[in-house]
């Protein structure tokens, strides 16, 4: 019981020393200020909050053979099915 006591000790010492410590990473207002207006002017923020991933991404997307006509094709049965389409907590 002892050793139980004495580790719980030193966990919450331990823990009230990394919450007090200052990260690196700490920015200033200003700085972070600073960062948003840099963002905002290169695009960034835009890019980051459009529906369009490739923008967002570098335009690293993955190619397909297939057209959209024919991925809504495939979609259609899908979402009639109980299972794919979460409905009923059906399983199979």
């Amino acid at each position: 019981m002892k050793n139980l006591t004495v580790f719980a000790a030193a966990l919450l010492a331990a823990t009230v020393a990394m919450a007090d410590a200052p990260t690196s990473t700490q920015l200033t207002r200003e700085q972070v200020v600073a960062e948003l207006v840099r963002a905002r002017a290169s695009g960034e923020l835009t890019a980051m909050n459009s529906e369009n991933t490739a923008e967002f991404t570098g335009g690293a997307l993955v190619a397909t053979a297939k057209t959209r006509g024919q991925v809504v094709a495939e979609l259609k049965p899908a979402k009639a099915d109980p299972v794919v389409a979460g409905k009923n907590n059906v399983t199979r």
